[in-house]
């Protein structure tokens, strides 16, 4: 086995992995430097709080799981140091972790439970850190939005819409003398027919001077 160091010890819970056996193998390290428990416990929960993930959290109470449980052949060592930190570590693990995590750290507390690891009174303890962690995210997106009591809602106010202003028609101009008028129809019925120019022309005059014989009455 290595020499132990607490720079070898946070290296080893660094490259510590969920599966079998990575947990296995840093458990029988640990085991083996049981004299050095309780620095061991210390730079476990500091390491296992400095870490975001819930899932990296709980592959630390993995390993926790498997030292508590081998070692009291050996001793009390890691049983009581651990009893000394674990409802901190509940508590931390707990807070923002997911259903999954809930879940199997109560199935955890089961087997503490049934193989006798520690006194049914601490296990109650700590299982109230997960019960109280639960509640609190049933019960935060109900809780309604606090508001300051020296403070009043102001109502909000609607900007008036804007006062439309109709458009004034400019005024027509003056229509031309009556003579122009009828010259001017009269040059353009005498022009062709099939100039689309000319129809058009004659289509813009008023309904009144298009008929030569209604301006001459």
């Amino acid at each position: 086995m290595a020499t132990f160091s607490e720079s070898a010890l946070v290296k080893k819970l660094t490259d510590l992995t969920p599966s079998q056996q990575s947990i296995q193998t840093m458990s029988l390290w640990l085991i083996h430097h049981r004299k050095r428990a309780k620095t061991i416990v210390e730079v476990w929960l500091k390491e296992l709080k400095s870490y975001g993930k819930p899932s990296r959290k709980l592959t630390m109470m993995y390993l926790c799981n498997d030292v508590v449980q081998n070692s009291k052949r050996k001793g009390e060592e890691f049983a009581t140091e651990f009893r000394n930190v674990l409802v901190e570590a509940f508590q931390d693990v707990s807070n923002n972790a997911d259903t999954k995590t809930l879940q199997s750290l109560n199935r955890l507390l089961s087997i503490w439970s049934e193989r006798g690891i520690f006194q049914s009174s601490f296990i109650t303890e700590l299982r109230l850190c997960i019960v109280s962690e639960s509640k609190n995210k049933e019960m935060s997106p109900l809780s309604p939005p606090q508001q300051s009591p020296s403070r009043k809602p102001v109502a909000s106010r609607r900007s008036e819409p804007p006062t439309l202003v109709a458009a004034i028609p400019e005024p027509l101009p003056d229509p031309p003398p009556t003579d122009e008028l009828i010259g001017r129809l009269q040059d353009l019925e005498n022009a062709p027919s099939g100039d689309a120019e000319v129809r058009e022309k004659i289509a813009q005059l008023p309904a009144d001077i298009q008929d030569s014989h209604i301006v001459d009455s």
